[in-house]
């Protein structure tokens, strides 16, 4: 229960940073907002031990404008909200097995939102494969 609520604080003041108004809606009603090629995320299977499975997860976009990036659970539920600032941005994020049946990633930059979903099988404790789902 603490994970959750903690994620949902880091949502509440993702979403508090976020321009309001009405600049901000003409703005989001001008980009792209729909699944983009999300060649910008790719997302490789880096280690597990006894309780994880750890992915890393490499970020790029065309400036240095502040993005948001989401992996969200099959219903949608958030379990990583971080905001990146940079051209390319690297991180690796720890998951329990039976979170990552599927996942989504989201990226939403200045340019618009590039999703990508995923699929993990966990075939050992020690190994995973992961694919995108289209």
């Amino acid at each position: 229960m603490k994970k959750y609520t903690f994620i949902i604080a880091i949502a509440a003041m993702v979403m508090a940073m976020l321009p309001a108004g009405e600049t901000f809606a003409r703005k989001a009603n001008t980009r792209k907002t729909e699944n983009q090629n999300a060649g910008n995320i790719v997302v490789r299977h880096y280690g597990s031990d006894d309780r994880f499975i750890y992915l890393q997860v490499q970020l790029q976009q065309n400036n240095d404008k502040p993005a948001v990036f989401r992996i969200a659970d099959e219903m949608g539920e958030l379990l990583f909200v971080d905001r990146i600032s940079s051209k390319n941005h690297t991180v690796t994020v720890k998951f329990r097995p039976e979170e990552l049946e599927r996942i989504e990633l989201e990226l939403t930059t200045a340019e618009g939102v590039f999703r990508k979903k995923l699929a993990v099988q966990v075939k050992t404790f020690s190994a995973a494969v992961v694919e995108e789902v289209k």
